[in-house]
């Protein structure tokens, strides 16, 4: 009897040990979604640009961002944020980036969303999918301003540590926008001329730049990392205009 006793002694510390090593998922606390933002500089200009400052008003302060969603288990990608996309917005009061309403991370360790996002002054990209961006035909106006980020690819948490190195961002999806046009400034100065006694002032009537294009396409493709690597930073492969209509 007394073998017996310790058998079942031994069977019962066996069964204790292999409870505590699952886990259950429903236990596991929901984390919202959330975005942190960063401008690219270029290297010659010293100090670091915040997304925020384009914009005068902090309560306007809003981009566009797509999310693709792979479930454990689902064949292909869900449009997280549906087929529209979502407003991100500036939380002044959290001070945070985030959506229209909550959304949380999926708690399974196999799922995954890709993030893409843009700003646009005008009516954005004509296409968005899961690796690509593109506006087709887009005619550019006075004081347009249009940026694109690089894409987030694999996320299943806020990161809480810098992901891509000295820009600035912190906690969040990391959302870092390069500018998509450059703005260009022409100074022209009239000055007057002395010869002796005489003196000829120059009046500057008119100035014309002409041929110039103002429309274009600007279309973004990125490779996706593979399936196993997660919370990865992503790049364009080809990021360039050409132009179309008349110039």
């Amino acid at each position: 009897m007394k073998k017996i006793y310790i058998l079942a002694a031994v069977a019962l510390v066996a069964s204790a040990a292999c409870t505590k090593i699952e886990t259950n998922e429903a236990e596991i606390p929901a984390t919202k979604i959330s975005f942190s933002t960063a401008n690219y500089l270029p290297q010659t200009k010293a100090g670091e640009a915040s997304f925020l400052s384009e914009f005068a008003d902090p309560s306007t302060a809003s981009f566009k961002s797509k999310a693709y969603m792979v479930g454990e288990g689902v064949t292909g990608t869900q449009d997280f944020f549906g087929t529209d996309g979502e407003t991100i917005s500036w939380n002044d009061s959290a001070k945070e980036w985030a959506p229209s309403h909550d959304y949380y991370w999926p708690k399974s360790t196999k799922s995954y969303i890709n993030f893409f996002s843009w700003y646009d002054t005008g009516v954005g990209p004509t296409e968005v999918t899961n690796g690509t961006m593109k506006w087709e035909n887009r005619t550019i106006g006075t004081g347009d301003n249009i940026m694109y980020a690089d894409p987030a690819w694999h996320f299943q948490k806020n990161t809480k540590a810098p992901t891509y190195g000295l820009d600035g961002v912190s906690e969040g999806v990391p959302t870092l926008f390069h500018h998509a046009l450059s703005q260009i400034e022409f100074k022209v100065y009239a000055d007057k001329l002395t010869n002796g006694t005489a003196t000829w002032t120059i009046k500057l009537t008119d100035v014309v730049i002409g041929a110039i294009y103002n429309q274009g396409t600007l279309s973004l493709t990125s490779t996706e990392p593979a399936a196993t690597e997660f919370n990865q930073k992503g790049t364009w492969d080809t990021a360039a205009w050409t132009t179309s209509g008349t110039s």
